[in-house]
């Protein structure tokens, strides 16, 4: 049958990504339930953003998600609630494929985590195989550290005004894969609160995606409705977060239950008899 392929699994989202492809996710927040990866695969997403900085997701849960995850084509990453090298180290041997870091405002912070997220001698995470990130494996260590360096997506949120002021010795790093806006931190520290589509915030974006391309890196950000999505890719960025799990929720459950109402009457009774 042959040699059994190596137990680090390929990052099917980096690899569209590096051909050029577009890559559409969805941030889960709330839904920690076994079926959440393969709901979200038979709606085409491709990568799955479990959050640890906003939502109350521990490691026990993340590493029940990113399981889940791994028996499907959605490559599983997390936001972590900090750049600390517990939070990162775990979350990659739980097996995640890709750590958001939040807040990145200078390339020092970057480089923190490349060490934890990197293998030697990109960097110096501590060596375990044989567990969850590569499928209980084991194998060759040197092929193992190599495939898990080779694999993981690093991202940078850029979130303030300093991180702007940083973007270019942050998106230099080389071992940085992907900027991101943060937008709605970005607009309150750029003093225009909750205004994503003001004309400050506007060109922050299209700053990002024009220093990400030069400087060899993927752009992302997350959006909320089908027109941001295109207008965005048209103006170069390669990933987005369909919005998350809790907003598609509740307000398709909100406008459905509307138009019931609206249908029926304020008596309960359908307008239309049957």
């Amino acid at each position: 049958m042959g040699a059994s392929p190596p137990g680090v699994p390929v990052n099917l989202a980096k690899r569209k990504l590096r051909a050029g492809q577009l890559v559409l996710g969805h941030a889960v927040f709330e839904f920690a339930t076994p079926g959440i990866a393969r709901i979200l695969q038979a709606a085409g997403v491709e990568f799955a953003l479990f959050d640890m900085e906003h939502a109350a997701f521990g490691i026990d849960t993340i590493r029940q998600l990113v399981s889940y995850a791994r028996g499907t084509t959605v490559s599983p990453f997390v936001r972590v609630p900090t750049i600390r090298y517990e939070y990162i180290a775990a979350a990659l041997d739980v097996g995640a494929q890709g750590i958001w870091l939040p807040l990145v405002e200078s390339r020092e912070q970057v480089e923190r985590a490349v060490q934890a997220t990197r293998y030697p001698p990109c960097g110096s995470r501590g060596i375990a195989y044989g567990i969850a990130h590569d499928d209980f494996t084991g194998g060759d260590l040197q092929e193992t550290m190599r495939r898990a360096n080779e694999e993981i997506l690093l991202t940078a949120m850029i979130e303030s005004k300093r991180g702007l002021e940083n973007l270019e010795e942050i998106a230099s790093h080389p071992e940085l894969d992907m900027v991101w806006i943060g937008h709605h931190d970005l607009a309150v520290s750029l003093g225009v609160p909750g205004d994503i589509d003001h004309p400050l915030l506007l060109e922050a974006f299209d700053r990002l995606i024009q220093v990400a391309r030069r400087h060899g890196k993927f752009a992302g950000r997350g959006v909320t409705n089908v027109a941001s999505a295109v207008e965005w890719v048209g103006r170069g960025l390669n990933a987005i977060t369909y919005s998350r799990d809790i907003v598609v929720f509740q307000t398709t459950l909100a406008r459905h239950l509307r138009q019931v109402r609206d249908a029926v009457g304020r008596d309960g009774e359908a307008l239309s008899g049957g």
